[in-house]
């Protein structure tokens, strides 16, 4: 199928997979079926947990964000870019002295700035770390 078209699909338990390999579950399992002809190309999100609850999202787990989260340049970035943090806000940030504390700082601010800087800021986290993401809204 070379443009878009229709296409069936379900999710599958990952048991009838699983009971001769090696592998371990990681996301949803889909059987995909074509109704046009050959699928060449689909595209299918990592996870779609924050859509509606990103305020409730970053209010439950912010204190394991503070400790959690990855490498800030690319998350503290993308909230300059949509606006969420201005300069003054990112060089503080950078200027904490531990990974700890810039995590603290990102939150804190984030936090105080409240639910749609909130909603913001986790949809940036599931782009750049879908599966810390996924870990924490298995808790």
């Amino acid at each position: 199928m070379e443009a878009a078209g229709e296409l069936e699909y379900y999710s599958v338990p990952w048991e009838d997979m699983l009971q001769h390999q090696p592998w371990r579950p990681a996301g949803p399992l889909y059987s995909i079926r074509c109704l046009q002809g050959t699928l060449v190309q689909l595209h299918l999100p990592h996870c779609e947990i924050l859509s509606g609850v990103s305020e409730d999202f970053f209010q439950r787990h912010k204190g394991t964000l503070k400790e959690r989260l990855p490498f800030l340049e690319p998350i503290i970035n993308k909230l300059f870019e949509k606006k969420v943090l201005n300069t003054t806000e990112m060089e503080k940030i950078q200027n904490q002295g531990t990974s700890f504390n810039k995590n603290v700082s990102l939150v804190d601010i984030v936090d105080k700035k409240g639910p749609d800087a909130q909603a913001i800021f986790c949809q940036v986290l599931q782009k750049e770390d879908p599966y810390l993401c996924m870990d924490l809204a298995k808790q």
